[in-house]
């Protein structure tokens, strides 16, 4: 530890300290100093030469057990220094790398079913939480969209890989609504946009989208709810439901609407 100090206060003294440690030493013991020393880096907040040292560490050995923790580690230091662009690449960078099936869980098996599995869906949820808040405080409603399609991507990648945690209830509901706003919006433009023959072709276009987005809303209305929360969560999904079978049968017609037909009470029944 005297020596991981000595080498800190040393301008890139990292660079010095890995070579020698790696002549020193075996090399799982060399990488626990270093990993020593890219700590005591983040304290003395020198976080450009600690993000470098993961960095080395991480390009080192991409499927060793500690990977997780320095990618977090380093997402940290991105977070403390200021550089919150180069967090959020490093944690969709480590949310990525933490996927069933990909090389770190298949070289991990036994730690990426446990405490991993959970924490990688858990930041998916946390990813896809902030965009759909950033989306529901956005006034421009091009950015809005945008928020919404990122946030769709994560949900998706969540029930994709997740479909059993804790949270897939919410993400589902989370991933009709998103779907829902889209859609909905992209044939409010069209309505206000398109002449007819545009309208019609333009609008069958969304058909896959709103068929999804229906479908979606029903995994929820199908769900085995325990409680009282799901069970309202139920009901909307119902409600919106009907409303996205009302914008599947406005492609057809642009003047079509809830209010002024009759065929309506076939969907809520």
């Amino acid at each position: 530890n005297d020596l991981s100090v000595t080498y800190a206060e040393l301008p890139d003294g990292w660079k010095d300290a890995r070579d020698y440690l790696k002549d020193k030493l075996p090399p799982d013991k060399a990488r626990t100093k270093l990993v020593q020393l890219a700590a005591i880096l983040d304290g003395q907040a020198k976080y450009e030469e600690s993000i470098e040292l993961y960095q080395d560490l991480i390009a080192e050995d991409p499927t060793s057990p500690d990977l997780p923790d320095l990618l977090k580690r380093q997402i940290n230091a991105y977070e403390l220094s200021n550089r919150p662009l180069e967090a959020e690449q490093t944690r969709e960078k480590r949310i990525y790398a933490l996927l069933p099936g990909q090389t770190w869980t298949r070289a991990n098996e036994d730690k990426a079913k446990s405490k991993i599995h959970k924490e990688n869906a858990a930041d998916i949820y946390q990813v896809a939480m902030k965009l759909l808040i950033a989306a529901a405080d956005e006034k421009n409603k091009d950015k809005q969209m945008a928020d919404y399609a990122q946030a769709e991507k994560w949900l998706a990648l969540y029930l994709q890989h997740y479909p059993n945690e804790d949270r897939a209830f919410d993400v589902t509901f989370s991933h009709a609504f998103v779907m829902d706003e889209q859609s909905d919006d992209a044939l409010t433009q069209l309505k206000k946009s398109s002449k007819a023959q545009e309208f019609n072709h333009n609008s069958r276009l969304l058909l896959p989208k709103l068929e999804a987005t229906a479908a979606e809303y029903q995994k929820i209305i199908d769900w085995n709810v325990s409680d009282d929360e799901m069970r309202e969560q139920v009901m909307i999904a119902a409600y919106r439901q009907v409303f996205v079978y009302a914008n599947i049968l406005a492609t057809e017609d642009p003047n079509w609407s809830v209010v002024n037909s009759a065929k309506t009470q076939a969907f809520v029944e």
